[in-house]
């Protein structure tokens, strides 16, 4: 962060003071001449660096109040402009001052112009500080920061005139409600307490009558003024000091004053400057004298300072996110270690059970081949269920038929014969589903009447076996009928004649897969 310092400018000369952790601390004089404007130049850039603050007590200064139209933007600069011109004319060094609204009529804004007059005295310090390309924070007077100083050192006051001493001479300041109001500097006769109390005491009681001329004040009250004296010659002064029925001085001790606003330590003969100081740099008013262009380069600093704050709050983000994700790298990197290590133990593990294990009686590939051989033969292995449902539906419709005998085997086509007491079984039939069947011989007899001729017995059994095929995924044959029924011989029926039991035998086939 740039350095402060305080630059107090009066009419004969301009005084460093260099601004730390609350003290001041002097750092040079420079007259107002050649070798001063000179001496300044090589101080201004030996601390180019640094952030300047220019606080002016001179005599030449002038204030105006007025009451002007409220309006905003840029119509309410223009206006301020132009009552600027108009009451200091050819001095650049300006100010305006917003002391609120009128509570009646138009509402109207109370407006306190002010302005360093004699531009002449400040332009050769203004010059050195430019050609260094300083940076000038503002230039200030007293009075601008006389509101402040009050209220840290007597807040309850609404309105009071504080009068300080200074090289100057006797600064007398009306505050009013935290706002300026008015300000004069006047010569001091003497340095004796007894000049000291005098010279107040006349001064306040002028500047009184022309606040009430001016009608600034209202007449009939009583109006608090306090003298900033240092403690050496705060008893003394405070004898001398002679109250009135409008005007009631206090006597304040400097000393105490700087505690009250927090200044620690300041140069010595410094007076009631340091306080206007140390407040400048606690709370620099918003209104101050200097151009635009004089103040380019502190405007450029503090836009490089927030650069620099930006850059750092990223760089503290970059690094707390790269923190973060080492952190995480690490987390893994340990999981990972720990995955490992387990991967390694389970595996240890398994090696240990596989050597516990007895031999086995083949090697694994040819373990692997007979589960192999197996698989298939289980696959291509076929259930006699499929059948038995078929057979079971044909003979609901056909209840004189009855059945002695199934064989059931699997053969590669349709039509292959079974032979009494011969199967095939699937361990025997190799082969896939898909070129298979399975085959059922069904043997059995019918149960007629007794006097049922032989046509009703092959009727009963071609509806047997037109039944089932009804069924399209069976093939049906017919092996032998009960009836003899070549074309030699003649269908006869005799009534009286009994023959054997009518016997007759199927074959089945169904497609396997």
């Amino acid at each position: 962060m740039a350095q402060q310092r305080i630059l107090l400018i009066d009419s004969a000369q301009i005084e460093a003071w260099h601004a730390h952790a609350g003290r001041l601390t002097g750092e040079g004089h420079f007259p107002a001449n050649d070798e001063g404007h000179a001496a300044f130049g090589r101080y201004v850039a030996a601390n180019r660096a640094s952030r300047f603050y220019l606080l002016a007590d001179v005599v030449e200064e002038g204030f105006q109040y007025e009451s002007m139209p409220a309006v905003s933007g840029g119509d309410r600069q223009a206006l301020i402009s132009r009552r600027l011109a108009q009451y200091f004319y050819g001095s650049p060094l300006t100010a305006a001052l917003s002391l609120g609204r009128e509570t009646t009529g138009r509402r109207d804004e109370r407006m306190l112009f002010a302005a360093l007059t004699r531009p002449a005295l400040f332009e050769p310090w203004l010059a050195i500080l430019r050609e260094a390309e300083a940076q000038i924070a503002g230039l200030w007077s007293a009075p601008l920061l006389a509101p402040a100083v009050l209220e840290r050192i007597a807040p309850q006051l609404k309105r009071a005139l504080l009068v300080s001493v200074g090289r100057g001479g006797i600064r007398q300041t009306l505050v009013e409600a935290g706002k300026l109001r008015f300000s004069r500097l006047a010569p001091q006769a003497g340095s004796s307490a007894s000049d000291l109390a005098a010279a107040c005491e006349a001064e306040s009681a002028k500047i009184h009558q022309y606040l009430i001329g001016q009608r600034i004040i209202p007449r009939g009250g009583v109006l608090p003024a306090l003298v900033l004296v240092p403690p050496e010659h705060l008893q003394a002064v405070g004898q001398h000091l002679r109250s009135t029925d409008e005007l009631e001085f206090v006597a304040t001790d400097l000393a105490q004053a700087a505690r009250a606003i927090g200044l620690r330590d300041a140069p010595a003969d410094s007076g009631a400057a340091a306080l206007f100081a140390h407040t400048l740099l606690r709370n620099p008013p918003r209104a101050q004298f200097a151009p635009a262009e004089d103040l380019r380069f502190h405007r450029l600093g503090r836009a490089r300072m927030a650069l620099l704050a930006l850059g750092a709050a990223a760089m503290i983000g970059c690094l707390a996110v790269a923190a973060r994700q080492t952190l995480e790298a690490m987390t893994v990197r340990n999981q990972t270690e720990l995955t490992v290590f387990q991967t390694q133990s389970d595996l240890a593990r398994y090696q240990g059970l596989l050597a516990a294990l007895p031999p086995l009686p083949a090697r694994a590939d040819a373990l692997r081949g007979v589960i192999g051989r197996y698989r298939t033969l289980e696959a291509s292995s076929a259930s006699p269920l499929a059948l038995y449902r078929d057979i079971s539906r044909g003979l609901e419709v056909a209840p004189q038929v009855q059945l002695d005998r199934i064989d059931w085997s699997l053969a590669d086509n349709a039509d292959a014969a079974i032979e009494s007491g011969a199967r095939q079984t699937s361990a025997q039939a190799a082969g896939t589903n898909a070129s298979r069947f399975a085959v059922a011989v069904i043997a059995g007899h019918l149960e007629l009447p007794a006097d049922a001729d032989p046509r009703a017995q092959l009727e009963a059994v071609n509806g047997f076996a037109a039944e089932l095929r009804k069924n399209g995924e069976l093939v049906v044959s017919v092996l032998r009928m009960p009836v003899d029924i070549e074309s030699q011989r003649a269908l006869r029926s005799d009534s009286g004649t009994r023959s054997d039991v009518p016997r007759f035998s199927l074959r089945l086939a169904r497609k396997i897969g």
